[in-house]
């Protein structure tokens, strides 16, 4: 059992690191706003036989511009066509962030 202790600690450390890299924002800050997103698509695949805990949802938005993007809401899925607040983080290199406000 002693034996995978660090191994245990080196995969955490590792994860840890990964998770933080593919977190950080891709440049500076140019603007952020709030805007509406047609809901395009709700992915149920991750409804299981046990749906006693409610999980995120994986839905598909698209901006007026007609950007798009897959965002994970909590429950209740909204329904396809459906409105939904979006925030949009711009950054200095062209990208966009979008996450749900709710």
């Amino acid at each position: 059992m002693d034996r995978r202790l660090p191994y245990a600690l080196v995969g955490a450390i590792v994860f840890a690191g990964v998770m933080w890299w593919a977190s950080r924002p891709p440049g500076e800050l140019v603007s952020e706003e709030v805007a509406s997103a047609t809901v395009m698509a709700v992915d149920m695949r991750q409804r299981g036989p046990d749906k006693s805990m409610p999980r995120p949802v994986l839905v598909t938005v698209e901006l007026d511009d007609g950007g798009r993007a897959k965002l994970w809401v909590s429950p209740p899925a909204p329904a396809v066509g459906a409105t939904l607040q979006v925030r949009i983080q711009t950054f200095d290199e062209g990208s966009r962030r979008l996450t749900p406000v709710r």
